[in-house]
């Protein structure tokens, strides 16, 4: 008889957890679901309102501002580079507006952005200053408990370097280093579990590697294996059932936002304290970048608008990346649940 190896069997699967919606087009069932929001009838029938003598202001604030991020996520397909970043920022910033309002129940005091435009010669250099004044963007910030800086500056590079979806194409196509890191999670029916990163990526053993401070989510609950690129979970992090799998990487990494079935996950390292921040909040930034450009050194976009040159297919691939994700990122923040698409 062959005996079970002492960790026990591999579990399968992507740990993954939340609401699937499967549909044959998942980036215009993403935007069917946004839409669905910006109906005054559908918000008054589904939501929770708090005892308030007239919820149809809050009503009225967010259907509109919804109705307008669908109509301007549609002007965006209906362009190229030279202009579709404009139309794609204001779709987010509306569509921001209106999820603050019925997450947060409330009216979102300014019409500022949150954000000015800082100039540069170079197109990764050009930047976000968070302003002083209160705006959408550190209204969501706020409405997520993150703490900013006014003054802050997040340039292109700083904002693109930390989106999962584009990693490996920031990388290989822009000459970039994305401080995104895949992470491939095994885990064992007796309650092992491994992160396996690959060092050519993140070398958790170089002599200039402070894994503790870049990845603080499991600085506490795990140890580098000797011998190895590999992080192993502490015992008294893992207990063995694929729902506490489940539970410990939600809690600790970043989801894929596709259904899979790899147990495939991220982390960004947070070599900055002042630029960390939730995941939507760097699509935002880019969009608002090059929205910007678009407005006010459109000399920029030059090389980037020729879908044949290198960074002209890579901000394609951005761009898509923002319009695919940025509602699903938005829709699970807002409901408290993850959701694919």
């Amino acid at each position: 008889m062959t005996s079970l190896p002492s960790e026990g069997l591999q579990y399968e699967g992507s740990f993954q957890t939340g609401t699937r919606l499967t549909s044959e087009n998942p980036l215009e069932e993403a935007w069917s679901r946004i839409a669905i929001h910006g109906s005054d009838d559908f918000l008054r029938e589904q939501f929770s309102w708090p005892p308030r003598q007239n919820v149809e202001p809050f009503i009225e604030y967010a259907g509109v501002r919804v109705r307008q991020a669908v109509e301007f996520r549609e002007a965006t397909r209906q362009s190229t580079l030279l202009t579709s970043p404009l139309s794609l920022y204001y779709s987010f910033l509306n569509l921001t507006r209106a999820i603050i309002c019925l997450h947060s129940d409330v009216l979102p005091p300014g019409k500022h952005h949150g954000l000015t435009f800082q100039r540069s010669t170079d197109l990764l250099s050009t930047g976000a200053r968070i302003a002083a004044q209160q705006g959408t963007f550190t209204d969501y910030l706020d409405a997520t408990g993150t703490p900013w800086k006014a003054s802050q500056v997040v340039t292109l590079h700083d904002a693109l370097s930390r989106i999962n979806e584009i990693q490996f194409d920031y990388t290989r196509s822009y000459g970039q280093k994305s401080l995104v890191i895949p992470i491939n999670v095994a885990a064992y029916t007796q309650g092992l579990i491994r992160l396996h990163i690959s060092s050519s990526v993140y070398d958790l053993s170089a002599p200039t590697t402070d894994w503790t401070t870049e990845l603080p989510s499991l600085a506490s609950c795990c140890h580098v294996e000797v011998g190895k690129n590999t992080l192993r979970v502490l015992d008294a992090y893992s207990r063995g059932s694929y729902q506490s799998v489940s539970e410990f990487c939600s809690l600790r990494l970043d989801r894929s936002l596709i259904w899979q079935d790899t147990p495939d996950w991220f982390l960004v390292r947070q070599t900055d304290p002042d630029l960390v921040f939730p995941r939507l909040a760097y699509y935002f930034i880019v969009v608002f970048i090059l929205g910007s450009i678009v407005r006010y050194e459109p000399e920029l976009l030059i090389e980037m608008a020729d879908p044949k040159s290198r960074s002209g297919w890579f901000f394609n691939k951005v761009v898509q990346a923002a319009e695919r994700f940025y509602p699903q990122l938005l829709l699970s923040w807002f409901h408290r649940h993850p959701y694919y698409f």
